[in-house]
């Protein structure tokens, strides 16, 4: 919930319908252990249900399920010198505007449950028992198959094994290879781009805010040189740890084709109490996606007292698209 708290309202703000990415973390064993097995079939599919509930009231759900390494069970039960791997379920989406589930603890239940005598059939004509391991098997395929149905799912995702977490999600949260509004720009959709980006800084959310660049997006902050998302998280991680309790405020300045100026404000205090307003101009540039490929920002920082504040959380949906003052 605290990924859609964050999510929603930016992409209320763009005005160009509401995506949410969603992940939940477990930990497995190894991909061939049984347990391994069925943890990951429940896991993955605990996944889909959450993302349809949420697909119900109408926000298209990008999700994936990982399962990182071993357990302290694992490790005491299994074999010294046997290594656990990283292993991902696979990422869906979930298209909004899909029924509600009429009962989402029976819906829970009727998909995760499957006898353990369920006979499977030969390659005769004959039925026998499953072993447990075939029986693993053959709920896991059932689950997804249940799944796939509940969860409306209408994009699949290629297998990322092996790639690291925070890559996986980054790339799970571009699912969507265009970010409206896209360039060229007109007054409408360079007011709705610059709200958009307020809200995502707004969120204090690295991940989150790296999403809206490309992969090779160029900055120059202050005097800093930033290149990549893995870079852009590494920087706002840093610059949220220090400016606390930092909100925005960002006001078009020019627009022209794929590029916007804006003016911008926020406020923030040290760890000390002290309290400052920094005042600044970014210049960005935008590839066809409309995910920003270049931002160029020069900053001065003004200390002032708490009193003076006037910026205090997101800005109110009432005033959006208002100017922000000189000094």
């Amino acid at each position: 919930m605290q990924v859609v708290l964050a999510a929603l309202p930016g992409m209320r703000a763009q005005g160009w319908g509401r995506i949410v990415y969603v992940t939940t973390l477990t930990t497995l064993g190894t991909p061939e252990r049984t347990p391994y097995a069925a943890a990951k079939a429940a896991l993955e599919t605990c996944t889909r249900i959450w993302a349809n509930e949420l697909a119900s009231t109408g926000i298209t759900v990008n999700a994936v399920a990982p399962g990182p390494t071993e357990t302290e069970m694992y490790r005491q039960r299994s074999p010294v010198g046997q290594s656990a791997k990283l292993g991902f379920c696979r990422a869906f989406r979930c298209k909004g505007s899909v029924p509600r589930l009429k009962s989402p603890t029976r819906s829970v239940s009727s998909l995760t449950t499957t006898p353990d005598t369920s006979p499977v059939k030969s390659s005769g004509s004959t039925v026998a028992e499953a072993s447990p391991g075939e029986r693993v098997t053959r709920q896991s395929r059932l689950l997804s198959a249940r799944a796939r149905r509940v969860g409306s799912v209408v994009a699949m995702l290629p297998d990322w094994s092996g790639q690291p977490a925070n890559v996986q999600l980054r790339e799970v949260m571009q699912m969507s290879e265009s970010r409206p509004p896209l360039p060229p720009f007109d007054l409408e959709s360079a007011i709705q781009k610059t709200q958009a980006a307020e809200d995502a800084w707004n969120t204090r959310n690295p991940e989150l805010v790296a999403a809206s660049y490309t992969a090779d997006s160029h900055w120059r902050n202050r005097d800093e040189h930033i290149i990549g998302h893995d870079q852009i998280v590494e920087f706002l991680t840093r610059k949220w740890q220090r400016e606390l309790d930092y909100a925005l405020r960002k006001s078009l300045w020019a627009f022209r084709d794929n590029r916007i100026a804006v003016r911008f404000q926020y406020e923030w205090h040290d760890t000390e109490g002290q309290w400052y307003r920094s005042y600044g101009n970014e210049l960005w540039e935008f590839a066809p996606s409309g995910l920003m490929s270049r931002r160029e920002a020069s900053i001065n920082d003004i200390a002032i007292d708490e009193s003076e504040r006037r910026y205090f959380g997101p800005r109110p949906k009432s005033e959006h698209g208002s100017d922000i003052p000189l000094w």
